[in-house]
C-alpha cells in the first residue's frame, strides 16, 4: 500500500476513535485550561494571570505547572465556537491527534519497516485513547513533540536547514506548551551528535531552554511574577516535591511503562534474554510488593522494570537506530522520575513513540505478534477510555439535576475538577476553605475530589437530602476512591488502572439546618462528635484522637447544673505549642502552660452557660507542619466537656 493510503487510513482511525468520545464531559485539569481560555479575551497576552479555586483556595495560573500555549489554543477555540460546549471544541482539538497521528507515521517510516504496526500501537496506547477527548496540555505536547522529532531527524538525514528551522519552531511551540519539552532537547541532540552534526545537535539543546528562559523572563518583567518561583512556591505550600510524593511518582511511572505496550507485548520484546528478563522481573516484583501487594501492581511494576532493562540492553545494540530509540525512552523516563510529582499515566505519552517503533524494529519478523498486541492492547485501551466517559459524563448529569436554580446562589460545591465546573456551570460557588456555612445554605460534595474543611455557624448541622453514587459500567478506574488507580494521579494509589466494581465517587447534596448539639461531654470518637465540631479540628485518627489547628470551636449541650469545663489532650513531641486558652461563649475561662510533651489534663471551676448550649473554643499558640502535611496542627485532642461539679 501507498505511504499516502496508509496514512490516510490510519488518520481515520483516529477520527473514528475521537469521534466515538467527542461528547466526553470536561474532567481533570480541563477546568482549569477553561479558564485560561476566557482570560485570554480579556488578557491575550497573559492566560496564565486567569485565576480560579483550587482546593478551597483562590490561585491563578501563574504557578501553573505548564505555560501558555494551550491557554492562547484553547482561547481562539472559545472565540471560534463561541462558547464552551464540548463537541465543537474536542472536534477542534482532534488536528493534535491527527497531527500526532500522522507525524508518528512518517518518523516510523525512518526506524521501521513497518510503519503501519508502530503507529497503531502508538494510536493504542492507554493514555492517548482516554486523554484524547481533553482539553490538557498532553496530547498537544505530544504532537508538537513528534512534529519537533520528525522535522529535526528529516533535516539531520537530508542535511536540510530548512526541516531543522521548521523542527525549531516546533520545538519552540512545545516549550511554550510543557516544560518538559527540556527533555527533547538532548534525546534530539543525541541523534545529532550519533551522526556528527553537533551544530544542529547543539540547537536541539537549546530551543526550548531559550524559550521557556524569555517566557520566564516576559513573565517577571511585566507581571511581577517569576513563574518558576510561583511554581516552587506551590510545591512547598501543597507538598508535592517531598520525598514520599517523588517515591510514589517513581513507581507508579514505572507500573505504567509496563503498559505503554500490553505486558505481554512488551515483555516478549526481549524475550531472547530470559535469564535477564527472569532476573530482573523477579526482582521488581518482589520490590514492588512492598509498596502495594496487590498483584497488579506488582506486576505492572515487573513488566515496567523489564522495559527499563530491555532498553538498557539495547544500548548495546549494533543498530544505531536501536539504540536511538532506546536512549529517548530512558532519558525521557529519567526526567520524568525527576520532574513529575503525580505519577500520572499521560506523562509517560512522549516517550510512547520510540517505544513503539522498537517493538516494531524487534518484532517485524513477527507480524502476529504487533497484530496481537495491538488488538489486546486496543481493546484494554477503550475500556479504560469507556469507564472514564461515563464517570466523567456522571458530573454534568448530576449538576443538571441536584442543583436548582432558585437556590443556586446558596449551593456550594466541595470538589474539584469536573465536579467543581459543571456545578458552577449550573450556578453553584465554590466552597473556600474554612468558610461559614449559614442556615439554609447548600452543600454537594465530591468523596473524591479533594474535599476541604468547612465550618458551620453554631446551632446548625447538615442534612443529607441526596447521595448519588458514580459507578462506570466498566469495572476498570482511570480514577476513584478505591481501587487504588495512579492513572490520574498517585494520590489514590499506585496501581496503573483501578480493577473494581464499587463507586467510583459518592456526591452527596446536604442543607444547613438548626440544631442542638446531644452531647454535653465530648470524646473525639464519639459516633455524632462531627456534629457538634463547628471548625478547626481535622479527621478522626485511630478511632481514638483528633488534631486541632490554631484553633477548635466546639457546641456542646449546657449541663443541667454548675458543671467543670474539662479538656483532655496530648501534646507531642514536635508540636510547638506551649500556650492553651480555654474560653465559653467568647469568655476566657481558663489559660494553661503545656512544660512539657505528654497527656495533659485541663480543668475549670463549676461554670454554667447561660443557654441551652454552650462554645467552646481552644486556642494554643503557635502551630507546626509536618514532612509532606499541608495542615497546621496544634495539639491532639481525646476529649472536651463538662463534668458534674463534685
Amino acid at each position: 500500500m501507498r505511504p499516502a493510503r496508509e496514512l490516510i487510513w490510519l488518520l481515520l482511525l483516529a477520527a473514528v476513535l475521537r469521534l466515538i468520545f467527542i461528547n466526553q464531559a470536561f474532567q481533570l485539569d480541563d477546568p482549569d485550561y477553561l479558564a485560561a481560555a476566557r482570560y485570554v479575551a480579556v488578557n491575550p497576552w497573559h492566560p496564565s494571570w486567569a485565576s480560579y479555586v483550587f482546593q478551597g483556595e483562590l490561585v491563578d495560573m501563574r504557578g501553573h505547572p505548564h505555560p501558555p500555549f494551550n491557554g492562547w489554543f484553547l482561547g481562539l477555540a472559545l472565540k471560534l465556537t463561541g462558547s464552551e460546549v464540548e463537541i465543537p471544541l474536542h472536534a477542534i482539538y482532534m488536528l493534535f491527534t491527527l497531527l500526532a497521528v500522522a507525524s508518528m507515521y512518517w518518523l516510523a517510516r525512518r526506524f521501521t519497516e513497518r510503519p503501519v504496526a508502530a503507529t497503531l500501537l502508538f494510536i493504542a496506547t492507554p493514555a492517548f485513547l482516554v486523554h484524547g477527548n481533553s482539553l490538557e496540555a498532553d496530547l498537544p505536547l505530544a504532537a508538537l513533540w513528534l512534529l519537533a522529532a520528525f522535522l529535526f531527524i528529516r533535516g539531520v538525514d537530508k542535511e536540510s536547514s530548512g526541516f531543522l528551522a521548521a523542527s525549531s519552531i516546533a520545538l519552540a511551540l512545545a516549550a511554550l506548551d510543557a516544560y518538559q519539552t527540556v527533555l527533547l532537547g538532548p534525546i534530539l541532540a543525541l541523534y545529532g551528535w550519533q551522526r556528527s552534526r553537533r551544530t544542529a545537535a547543539a540547537v536541539a539543546l537549546l530551543v526550548p531552554v531559550t524559550v521557556l528562559g524569555a517566557y520566564q523572563l516576559y513573565e517577571s518583567l511585566s507581571g511581577g511574577a517569576l513563574p518558576a518561583a510561583v511554581l516552587a512556591g506551590h510545591f512547598e505550600h501543597y507538598g508535592l516535591q517531598s520525598l514520599s510524593n517523588k517515591v510514589k511518582n517513581a513507581l507508579a511511572l514505572t507500573a505504567h511503562l509496563g503498559w505503554i505496550l500490553f505486558p505481554l507485548a512488551a515483555v516478549s520484546l526481549w524475550g531472547r534474554r530470559r535469564r535477564m528478563l527472569w532476573t530482573v522481573a523477579a526482582v521488581a516484583a518482589a520490590g514492588g510488593s512492598l509498596a502495594d501487594r496487590h498483584p497488579l501492581f506488582w506486576i505492572s511494576f515487573a513488566c515496567g522494570a523489564v522495559v527499563l532493562a530491555g532498553c538498557v540492553q539495547t544500548l548495546k545494540d549494533q543498530s544505531t537506530d536501536s539504540r536511538f530509540l532506546a536512549a529517548w525512552v530512558l532519558l525521557f523516563f529519567a526526567g520524568a522520575v525527576v520532574t513529575f510529582f503525580a505519577g500520572a499515566a499521560r506523562y509517560l505519552l512522549p516517550l510512547a513513540p520510540a517505544l513503539a517503533m522498537l517493538a516494531a524494529r524487534r518484532l517485524k519478523a513477527h507480524p502476529g505478534r504487533l497484530a496481537t498486541a495491538f488488538a489486546l492492547q486496543m481493546c484494554f485501551g477503550l475500556a479504560l477510555a469507556a469507564s472514564h466517559y461515563q464517570h466523567s459524563c456522571a458530573y454534568r448529569e448530576f449538576a443538571s439535576k441536584a442543583i436548582d436554580p432558585t437556590h443556586a446562589s446558596r449551593t456550594f460545591l466541595n470538589g474539584s475538577w469536573g465536579f467543581q465546573f459543571y456545578g458552577q456551570k449550573a450556578g453553584a460557588r465554590a466552597i473556600l476553605r474554612n468558610q461559614a456555612l449559614e442556615l439554609g445554605d447548600r452543600l454537594i460534595t465530591s468523596r473524591l475530589g479533594f474535599p476541604v474543611p468547612f465550618r458551620l455557624v453554631p446551632g446548625t448541622q447538615l442534612k443529607l437530602l441526596d447521595k448519588v453514587e458514580v459507578k462506570p459500567a466498566v469495572p476498570l478506574r482511570v480514577i476513584g476512591i478505591s481501587g487504588g488507580s495512579a492513572f490520574s494521579t498517585v494520590a489514590f494509589g499506585l496501581r496503573p488502572f483501578g480493577l473494581t466494581a464499587v463507586p467510583a465517587d459518592i456526591l452527596t447534596v446536604e442543607e444547613v439546618t438548626p440544631y442542638l448539639p446531644e452531647l454535653s461531654y465530648l470524646r473525639m470518637n464519639d459516633e455524632n462528635a462531627a456534629r457538634q465540631i463547628v471548625e478547626g479540628v481535622y479527621a478522626l485518627e485511630d478511632n481514638r484522637y483528633r488534631w486541632m489547628s490554631g484553633e477548635a470551636v466546639f457546641q456542646l449541650k449546657a449541663p443541667e447544673g454548675p458543671a467543670r469545663l474539662e479538656i483532655l489532650l496530648y501534646l507531642p513531641p514536635q508540636a510547638a505549642a506551649r500556650k492553651v486558652l480555654l474560653s465559653l461563649d467568647n469568655a476566657t475561662v481558663a489559660e494553661a502552660v503545656l512544660a512539657s510533651p505528654g497527656e495533659h489534663s485541663i480543668l475549670t471551676g463549676a461554670l454554667k452557660p447561660a443557654g441551652p448550649s454552650a462554645l467552646v473554643r481552644i486556642r494554643v499558640d503557635r502551630t507546626f507542619r509536618a514532612p509532606g502535611d499541608q495542615r497546621d496542627l496544634g495539639v491532639i485532642l481525646t476529649a472536651v466537656g463538662f463534668r458534674p461539679d463534685e
